[in-house]
Formats: structure tokens, sequence, C-alpha cells
């Protein structure tokens, strides 16, 4: 892998962005469509606060899982896999990406279920097949440079769908800012949701970021005097330093701009719920919220606005699918290497390996099989986010440890950085412990 050369130039910045469009492309899916827009329906935009508190929280983990690649030059399931608890760590994380393929399967029933919608000529379960072979073609033939642009194709068109749909809701400024506090318990527990859940990913998407930003090649800055293969924490001369840490404020930018683009959808549809779904008196659950907005725009600017909102909704959905699947056979073939005492392969070299394809077929037929044999993607879906929630806390103080433990004093981030870690522990410790209840 080449090495890379910081950029000083804003263009050649914007340039070097790849990750984090990836990861952001890949987090727009069922929670900024559908549970958004119904909370818009349901209470307004009381709480677009909270979905944007919320972000702010997920964001310093997920720039911790980035400083920790970049620093290292390792996956962080690699990283933790070598510390005192590291195979505990490394079986809890593969049993999570199993467990997660119910995301996957609701995702395919999703993106089936619209498919269905602008292509009515075939049942929903022939297109949940057509969408999985799909993503197995995709995953198969990609590597990471073109996967990318794949990704960047669906943020387009999903880009679009959002300026489309925020010109239809057509706010009132005055509108955005009525924020306030829930008053009854039931909207408490959605602002909460909110909070924890209302925009971007959980762990099955933010580990895998970690895998994206190495294939990207963050983690191989030309710093002077550095040699092949040496991990840039390990520069500890004051030049160096003082490079290294520049390069990783360049590259913050990467996550940045994946959770502002996440956000903004998240609020765009979130308008669209309360701005046209609730002076109508609709609140409905599921696939049903976008049903009921195409349906709307549709009788109100004519049948060209249907074709306009339902495929950037479909680039949205299946892109998570896709999002997830790759990074949940990557992690997969990964730590099955790692849990059978193999060396880990070389970050360039996983797509290729047998390890990959064996992680490939398990992440296809599993979700597919569980899609078919259930036939509720909402309810499959919310069961991946139920184990999320329970992983969350984990990947925050695995995270918040690694900075402590891992990086040398003189890459160690400081206090603000660090207590926004302990704030995101803490947060999700409530939201796994409130998860816990419901289960049990």
């Amino acid at each position: 892998m080449n090495a890379l050369t910081a950029p000083t130039t804003f263009w050649g910045k914007v340039r070097i962005i790849g990750p984090g469009l990836v990861w952001a492309v890949a987090a727009i899916g069922s929670g900024e469509l559908i549970i958004t827009a119904k909370t818009g329906a349901e209470y307004g935009l009381l709480f677009l606060w909270a979905l944007w508190a919320g972000i702010w929280i997920k964001f310093w983990i997920q720039r911790g899982i980035l400083d920790l690649t970049i620093l290292t030059g390792k996956p962080v399931l690699e990283l933790w896999h070598e510390g005192r608890f590291g195979k505990l760590s490394s079986v809890y994380w593969f049993l999570f990406f199993i467990l997660t393929a119910t995301g996957v399967a609701g995702l395919i029933g999703l993106s089936a279920s619209v498919l269905g919608l602008l292509l009515p000529f075939r049942s929903v379960n022939a297109w949940a097949v057509v969408t999985t072979i799909s993503i197995i073609g995709i995953a198969y033939t990609q590597r990471y440079a073109s996967f990318e642009k794949v990704m960047l194709l669906l943020c387009l068109v999903l880009g679009a769908g959002t300026l489309v749909t925020l010109f239809f809701s057509q706010p009132a400024p005055a509108d955005l800012v009525t924020w306030g506090l829930p008053v009854t318990t039931a909207a408490a527990l959605i602002m909460l949701s909110l909070l924890g859940w209302g925009a971007g990913s959980g762990p099955d998407l933010m580990l895998p970021y970690s895998w994206w930003v190495a294939e990207k090649g963050y983690q191989n800055l030309a710093v002077r005097g550095r040699s092949e293969g040496k991990p840039l924490m390990e520069l500890t001369d004051p030049e160096s330093v003082s490079e290294v840490r520049s390069w990783l404020r360049i590259a913050k930018w990467d996550s940045v701009i994946g959770y502002v683009i996440t956000g903004f959808v998240a609020s765009v549809f979130m308008i669209a719920g309360a701005e046209i779904l609730q002076p109508r008196g609709i609140v409905v659950e599921g696939i049903e919220v976008l049903k009921n907005l195409s349906t709307i725009f549709t009788s109100t600017f004519g049948g060209w606005s249907y074709l306009v909102f339902m495929i950037p909704a479909f680039a949205a959905l299946y892109s998570t699918a896709l999002g997830v699947f790759d990074g949940g056979r990557l992690a997969l073939a990964h730590l099955a290497r790692l849990l059978l005492g193999k060396p880990a392969l070389p970050i360039e070299s996983v797509r290729t390996d047998w390890w990959y394809r064996i992680a490939l077929i398990l992440f296809s037929l599993i979700p597919l099989i569980l899609f078919l044999g259930v036939q509720r993607p909402v309810l499959l879906v919310l069961i991946a986010g139920a184990v999320s929630a329970i992983s969350m806390p984990l990947l925050a103080f695995q995270v918040f440890w690694s900075l402590r433990t891992h990086v040398p004093q003189e890459y160690r981030p400081g206090m603000f950085y660090m207590g926004n870690l302990i704030v995101g522990i803490a947060v999700y410790l409530f939201f796994m412990a409130q998860a816990l209840y419901q289960l049990f």
C-alpha cells in the first residue's frame, strides 16, 4: 500500500475523505427514514435537539476508533485481541456480528418492500432474493476503492432525494427551533431513543469503519525517518509528533462529514413527518411511513414525485444493507483467523482470502433465511438494535481504555475528548440497562 502524503490544500483534504462517506451512506437506513419521520409525525420537531445530541455522543466514540486505527496501523478489533482479555473480546464481537445478521435480514426485507412498491410485478420475497444476490455480487467482486465508488453513487442518489424531500416539506424557519422536553412517559422514551439511536449506527458499522479507514491507507502517512510498517504512535521525536498530530486533525474531518450527513438526512425526514404527516394526523409504523409520504407527494406535486422520493428511499435502505453486509463479513473473517490462532492478514489481502469467502456465504444465507422465515423486517431490525444497545457501552469503554493504555502520552487525547467518551459510556450503560429490562 502506497505511502500517503498529508494534503495541504482544501481540495486535497476533500479528496482524501472516503471511509466517513462509506460509513454515512451505510448508517443512513431505517432509523433515519422511518423512525425519525414517525417521531416527527407524533411530536413535530420537539426532539430535534436530542437527535443532534446523540450524534455528538457517537462522534467521539467513532473518532476514537479513527485515531486508534491511524496510530496503531491496525483495525481496533485486531488491537483488542492482543490485550489481556483479548480472546474474550474477540469471541464477544464475533458473536455480535453473527447476531446482527438479523439487521441485515431486516434491511434486505425493507429494501425488497420498496422495490415491491416501485416494481409490483414481482413479490417482496422475489425482490429479497434479487437484493441478496446483488449484494453478494458487489461484495464478491469489489475491492475497497471500487466499493467506495459504489457507496458514493448511492450517496449522491440519497442526497438528491433528501434535498427534494426538504423542498416538498417546506418547513417554516420558526418550526425548526420549536424544541422542548417530554411531558409524558411515552414522549420521554421517544426522546431517549433519539438520543441513543436517532442517527448513525451501532457497533455493526462503527467497528467496520476501522477496516475502511485502514483500507483507505490513513495509517500509511509518509513521515520523514519512518521505516516501512512502523506504527505512527512509535514516532516520538517532536517534529514527527507534530506532523502526525496535524494529520489526525485533518483525518477527523472524515468522521465529522459522515456524521453531518447522517444528521442532516435524519433531520429532513423528521421535518417531513412534522410538516406533512402530523397536520394530516397520520402516525404509522414501518414501511407505511414511506408509503404515506410518497402518496402525499404524488397527490400534491404529481406522479413524478413518487419516483423522486422512492428511488432515494431504496438507495438509503439498500446502501445500509450493503454496508452492514460488507463490514460484518470483514469482521467475521478477520476475527475467525485470530480466534484460531492464525496471524492477521494484511489489510489489502482480507477481501481475497478464503476466510472472507466463508464469511461472505455465512453473511448472505443467514439473513435471507431469516427474512423468508420471519417475514417481519422491522422486527428483525429492532432485534439487531437491541443487540447493539447492549454492546455500545462495551465499545465506548474499549475505545476509552485503549486511548489511555495503548497510545503514548504524545498522542493521547485531551480532557475534553476523553470526557465526551466518559459521557458516552454513561449514556450507553443506561440504554443497555433499558434494553435488558425490555428483554427480560
